[in-house]
C-alpha cells in the first residue's frame, strides 16, 4: 500500500522537534522503502521521530533531509525471534570505544520590525565543535525563500544577512550544521508586512513619502 497522509499525526512538538504517529496496513520493510515518506517531506524535518504501528511491528523511525527516514528502534515485533542451537556453549565480547561529543544550537532574537525588501541581521549561538551554520528563511510550505547563507561561528557565536522576502505570514527562521542534521534550530512563526510610507502633517494636507519624494496630497 502507499502512504496516507491522513494517518500521520502529530503527538507532541515544539520549536525544534515533533513526535509524529503512523498507523499502517503496511510491513515495517515497506516503511523503511526509499521515498516512502516523501508526500510529507514538508511537514517532515531532519530530527523529528516517527512512531510507526505497522502490521507486523512497532519501531520508532529518526527523519533525516528530504522526508528521508534511518532504519530506526523495533520497538515491538509480530514475528517470532530467531532461535539458533549449537553443541557448545558461545561465548561473545563487544567492545565500544569513543567519545561523547556535546553541539547544540540557539537563534537570538528576531528583529521587531519584518518589512518586505528589508535587510536584517540574524544571529546564533553555539556549543561543541559547530564549524558553519546555514542561515535561511522558510514560509509556510518549508521552502527556502531567502537564504541559505553559510557563515562560520566565532568564539560561540554566528550572524548572517538576509533580505526579506515578499509579504505574508507563517514564515519561520532556521539555521542549521550543513555537517549534521541534528543540529538545527527554528524560530516560531512570525509574518513579513510591507514597508511603511511616510505621512507628514502639514496645516490641512499631508505630505506623503513615495520613492523618496513629498507628494503634496490636497
Amino acid at each position: 500500500m502507499a502512504f496516507d497522509p491522513t494517518a500521520l499525526v502529530a503527538l507532541t512538538t515544539t520549536e525544534v522537534f515533533t513526535l509524529w504517529h503512523y498507523t499502517t496496513h503496511d510491513t515495517r520493510a515497506a516503511t523503511l522503502a526509499p521515498g516512502y515518506f516523501s508526500a510529507a517531506a514538508a511537514r517532515l524535518h531532519a530530527g523529528h521521530i516517527i512512531l510507526v504501528i505497522a502490521v507486523d511491528s512497532i519501531s520508532m523511525l529518526p527523519v533525516r533531509s528530504a522526508g528521508a527516514t534511518g532504519n530506526g528502534l523495533v520497538l515491538d515485533a509480530a514475528n517470532a525471534p530467531l532461535v539458533a542451537t549449537a553443541a557448545a556453549t558461545p561465548s561473545y565480547a563487544f567492545g565500544f570505544a569513543g567519545n561523547a561529543v556535546a553541539r547544540s544550537l540557539a537563534l537570538g532574537t528576531l528583529p521587531a520590525a519584518m518589512t518586505q525588501g528589508r535587510q536584517v541581521t540574524v544571529t546564533a549561538t553555539t556549543t561543541g565543535p559547530v564549524t558553519s551554520l546555514a542561515f535561511s528563511i522558510r514560509n509556510a510550505a518549508g521552502t527556502a525563500v531567502a537564504g541559505p547563507v553559510t557563515v562560520a561561528p566565532v568564539s560561540g557565536a554566528a550572524s548572517a544577512v538576509l533580505i526579506l522576502p515578499d509579504p505574508g505570514s507563517g514564515f519561520r527562521l532556521r539555521a542549521e550544521a550543513p555537517d549534521d542534521s541534528a543540529v538545527v534550530a527554528v524560530s516560531p512563526p512570525f509574518s513579513i508586512t510591507v514597508p511603511y510610507s511616510l505621512l507628514i502633517g502639514d496645516a490641512d494636507r499631508m505630505l506623503l513619502e513615495q520613492g523618496g519624494a513629498l507628494l503634496l496630497e490636497p
